[in-house]
């Protein structure tokens, strides 16, 4: 299902092929590693008829992260999940259908305008990093768009202090030692389903050289991207991932690498 582009052909199927084999390796970053600030997050919201808007995601983990934080919350809410993918989409359709959740999904690039003012909440995880500096302004503008007077933005994201301008990405090196890290944390699991251990090498191989990312340097620099946008940043804050770090070692786009995350909460004026 995934996306190809309409220019060279080529599909986000390494992305969201292998994703799924790093959550079952405990690696990758992941809004579980941000629970309790989605949860503190969510606890400020309304408690009947709460509108949810999922920002892009690998597949249903925001869902149910959300979803679980609304639960202990006790919201009622409804969600709406947008990617331009439709393999995210699916797998959260998959998830929605074995909770008691209620989903909607759009295929839709987030840079595009979508429902104007329809949310409470937008909520995402590592989505900036996909965007180029340039497109950052139009997308947190995007994202406001759709929030309804005195709605919120939750948002999670990895910051590289000292980074370049240029895309974040694998060196050769890299791509070897990630490759040798998720065949031997698979080896200590007694193998993965589905998978033997060379072609799993060769699926963790293509994902890191094919994976880049741009980076953010400070929470600052994401708080600047809110001005001019009718957004007011109500609480940041910067700290690693709750979630052990399973490859400490690997300072790389997806991988935590002990690195702080930004943790942003905004409100629509």
């Amino acid at each position: 299902m995934c996306r190809r582009d309409p220019q060279g052909g080529a599909s986000c199927a390494w992305y969201h092929g292998f994703w799924q084999y790093l959550r079952l390796l405990g690696m990758g970053t992941s809004p579980a590693g941000h629970a309790a600030f989605y949860r503190e997050a969510f606890a400020r919201l309304p408690a009947k008829g709460t509108r949810i808007l999922i920002a892009g995601g690998a597949d249903y983990s925001m869902l149910a992260h959300a979803a679980a934080a609304c639960r202990e919350c006790g919201i009622d809410a409804q969600f709406t999940m947008a990617d331009w993918c439709e393999t995210p989409l699916a797998l959260a359709r998959w998830y929605s259908e074995r909770e008691p959740i209620v989903l909607r999904t759009e295929r839709r690039d987030l840079l595009e305008p979508g429902p104007q003012g329809e949310f409470d909440v937008v909520c995402t995880h590592a989505l900036l990093g996909h965007f180029h500096p340039q497109q950052r302004p139009r997308l947190i503008a995007s994202l406001g768009a759709a929030l309804r007077p005195g709605g919120r933005l939750f948002l999670a994201n990895r910051l590289r202090p000292g980074a370049g301008s240029e895309a974040a990405a694998f060196s050769a090196a890299q791509v070897e030692e990630f490759a040798g890290a998720v065949t031997l944390k698979a080896a200590g699991r007694g193998g993965l389903p589905g998978i033997d251990a060379a072609s799993l090498a060769a699926a963790a191989r293509q994902y890191a050289a094919s994976q880049t990312s741009w980076p953010l340097r400070s929470g600052e620099e994401v708080m600047a991207l809110f001005e001019g946008t009718g957004l007011r940043v109500e609480g940041w804050s910067a700290a690693p991932m709750a979630a052990p770090d399973s490859a400490p070692g690997l300072n790389v786009p997806t991988i935590a690498g002990g690195a702080d995350y930004a943790r942003i909460v905004a409100i629509k004026r």
